[in-house]
């Protein structure tokens, strides 16, 4: 509704792709366990030294991933990405930073700094670089709520840009809070007010 609610979802398939991921590494780093904890009783004890270490390695990759899909669960079931409610007042969604928790639902007034970031060389291939634009909602507790990001060209930054302007000018007017525009290659800030 527009200038009233603004609600974002993550796509089914997304979390289904996030998922299958964390369940393949889950499931390779159990069946290695298995397999180096079955030949552990076969081997010398001069391998008991180097098997032992490598398998605690593995059960610590094996708990990092179970807590990812507790989380990419969590996102799942909560069906949404991030919502900003104006006639109520609130702001829901989850921490930016890789944690497991629930669906945080702060008040509106709890939303501090709203920016739009945009870099240019992202991407994991230094011989295809991308550019990158990303949302941010700050809270006043330091925490950053997952917004929306998105990819394109390194040569068409302004365009990767323009996908999330209106997002952004949407999400400051219910935030109420001005956005800020920074273009990270060259330091290059605006703010817009809402």
């Amino acid at each position: 509704m527009p200038g009233q609610r603004l609600t974002l979802a993550r796509a089914g398939k997304v979390e289904l792709r996030e998922a299958s991921r964390q369940l393949f590494v889950v499931a390779v780093s159990t069946t290695l366990i298995l397999l180096l904890g079955s030949s552990y009783t076969q081997v010398g004890k001069q391998f008991v030294w180097v098997m032992a270490p490598v398998i605690v390695v593995l059960c610590v990759v094996v708990l990092l991933g179970l807590l990812a899909l507790l989380r990419s669960a969590r996102r799942a079931a909560a069906g949404t990405h991030l919502a900003v409610d104006a006639g109520a007042g609130v702001v829901s969604g989850f921490s930016s930073e890789k944690t497991v928790v629930r669906l945080r639902l702060e008040p509106l007034s709890a939303v501090k700094v709203l920016e739009l970031h945009v870099r240019r060389g992202a991407g994991p291939s230094a011989k295809d670089p991308r550019s990158w634009a990303t949302l941010e909602l700050k809270l006043e507790d330091g925490t950053r709520l997952e917004a929306p990001d998105a990819w394109g060209p390194d040569d068409q930054a302004d365009a990767t840009e323009a996908l999330l302007l209106p997002l952004g000018y949407e999400l400051s007017r219910l935030c109420r809070q001005p956005l800020k525009v920074t273009h990270l290659w060259s330091g290059e800030t605006r703010t817009v007010k809402p």
